[in-house]
């Protein structure tokens, strides 16, 4: 028969960060660990910087309560998860979990609350957690990377208070039997690609609970009985009457495509004349048919070779122009023969270099000017508050911190340190500068500065960085709403649609993807040590 000490030698092997209180190695005196009758029945372990993988947990047969969320635990869910049949909460999310949901969860036949959410999980959804009808009430599997569509299945859960399946990669319909979740208080639906309209079913669902519904392909007329619900989210869908930024951009694709989709060939194999017999009441529609057919082809060959007409003069006007283009540049630099070579060999990484320096420069220029009055009408800075003066600040603030920090292998470099790494020349004085080219000299590459640690204008100096396209919307709303370090791996998904501005998925998905480069150290520019995934709260 098992032991508390057998059950704490399994804890203790997967989370070497836990510290034994006794000589005998018996965990139940941790905080966060419980034992009853000599064995392990609760562990809540929550947020506490457990690192490494998910343990076989198939040995603690006692434990009735499980809860690991916002740690560092990577691989996958052990298949023996299933013989954790006393098992009635289980809390592994907002953890780097990778690979499918095992099918033996379905097993736990005391399971009431599972939260797997905010990983890396792919695969499908698996649908055999129906037959945990009597007695699963709450399922979150959001913020993973799960294809496929809505388990029919699921309709059978009629005591489901909560299902939480945003922010995934799913399509298809939503399911009709779903309007048998009479208990449901939390359906999430939104950010993944489902399509066809919200069944009336759905209706039948308590009218307080929360729907959401966005950012889908939902089609069709949208009921009155949906918008007057205080609860319901139905924006960026497809809809009959949504336009402008309350439609989803794909919509139009969409519909271009199956229309495009619906129209058949019109070749000359496919083309049957009617062998309908002419009547007084038909007044011979055969010949009519087969004549109207005929001319229909002809056009459409007509109006190909007009379209290709069309194309051929377009492409011979816009090789004439380029054409033209490179005969004045070539003489252009006849005529100016030093200026070809003006720039030295490395001016392109110089450029680019400058180009992220500036644009860092701007978006914290922005700040102080919204937020002094003594700013000029074209946005500068008074010159008793300007960009030289802010940066030298910072650095110098920066400089002191790092100097009283003992350099640890496992901390991430300060923001400095990652951009004086870019190939920016040596020398020079801290008086002279004017962007970060100068500032970056002030730090020592041996001193270091953790993530977590970070300020505010640190943060936007990395989301300018390592974010394209939208590093400099989201470093100015990151100074907007200061977020430091330590708020930074506390954003969840809402966070980032709501406050930041990412109302794209893409662009949710792109700033999630940085923040577990910058958990995992492989950004190829920016090396910080582990962070913690977005907080999610069940």
């Amino acid at each position: 028969m098992a032991t508390a000490v057998q059950d704490c030698a399994v804890l203790f092997q997967a989370f070497t960060s836990l510290n034994a209180p006794t000589a005998g190695g018996d965990c139940c005196g941790v905080t966060g660990i419980s034992c009853e009758n000599g064995r392990v029945v609760r562990i809540a372990l929550a947020s506490s910087n457990l690192e490494g993988v998910l343990p076989d947990f198939s040995k603690l047969t006692e434990l009735i309560y499980l809860r690991l969320e916002i740690n560092f635990l990577s691989g996958r869910i052990p298949t023996s998860i299933g013989a954790l049949t006393k098992l009635t909460i289980i809390d592994i999310g907002s953890n780097g979990l990778t690979g499918e949901i095992p099918s033996s969860i379905s097993q736990m036949s005391a399971l009431q609350e599972l939260y797997i959410g905010f990983n890396r999980l792919t695969g499908e959804i698996p649908s055999g957690l129906s037959s945990m009808a009597s007695h699963l009430r709450v399922i979150n599997m959001a913020g993973n990377r799960l294809i496929g569509s809505l388990p029919t299945s699921y309709g059978a859960l009629t005591l489901l208070t909560e299902l939480e399946i945003q922010d995934n990669l799913l399509i298809g319909f939503i399911p009709s039997e779903y309007g048998s979740f009479t208990r449901m208080t939390d359906l999430r639906l939104s950010g993944n690609q489902l399509t066809g309209p919200i069944p009336d079913e759905l209706l039948g669902l308590p009218t307080a609970g929360v729907l959401y519904f966005q950012e889908n392909n939902f089609s069709g007329p949208l009921s009155p009985a949906w918008t007057a619900r205080k609860n319901f989210n139905g924006t960026s869908n497809c809809f009959d009457g949504q336009t402008g930024s309350n439609r989803n951009p794909t919509c139009d694709t969409l519909s271009a495509t199956k229309t495009s989709s619906s129209i058949p060939s019109q070749t000359a194999g496919s083309i049957v004349p009617s062998t309908k017999p002419s009547s007084p009441a038909n007044g011979g529609s055969a010949s009519t048919d087969s004549t109207s057919s005929n001319g229909g082809l002809i056009g459409g060959v007509v109006g190909g070779v007009l379209a290709l007409l069309l194309l051929a003069g377009l492409a011979y006007w816009w090789f004439k122009r380029s054409n033209n283009s490179e005969k004045k540049a070539e003489i252009s630099s006849r005529a100016n023969p030093s200026s070809s070579n003006a720039n030295p060999p490395n001016s392109n990484r110089t450029n680019n270099t400058r180009d992220i320096e500036s644009e860092q420069i701007e978006i914290f220029s922005a700040h102080e000017s919204a937020s002094n009055p003594d700013t000029t009408t074209s946005g500068a800075i008074s010159s008793n508050i300007n960009s030289t003066d802010f940066l030298t600040s910072n650095a110098a603030r920066l400089e002191e911190q790092a100097s009283n920090k003992e350099k640890k292998s496992s901390t991430a470099p300060g923001l400095l340190d990652v951009f004086s790494s870019s190939g920016a020349a040596t020398g020079g004085s801290l008086a002279s500068a004017n962007s970060f080219m100068d500032l970056k000299q002030l730090k020592k590459g041996s001193e270091t500065t953790h993530a977590s640690q970070w300020t505010t204008e640190d943060v936007c100096v990395w989301a300018a960085r390592v974010l394209p396209g939208i590093g400099k919307t989201v470093a100015v709303k990151v100074m907007e709403h200061g977020v430091d370090g330590t708020m930074l791996f506390k954003l969840t998904n809402e966070h980032l649609r709501d406050d930041l501005g990412l109302v794209k998925l893409q662009d949710r998905m792109a700033f999630l993807d940085a923040l577990e480069r910058l958990k995992g150290g492989v950004d190829e520019v920016v090396a910080v040590g582990p962070t913690g995934p977005p907080v999610y709260t069940p």
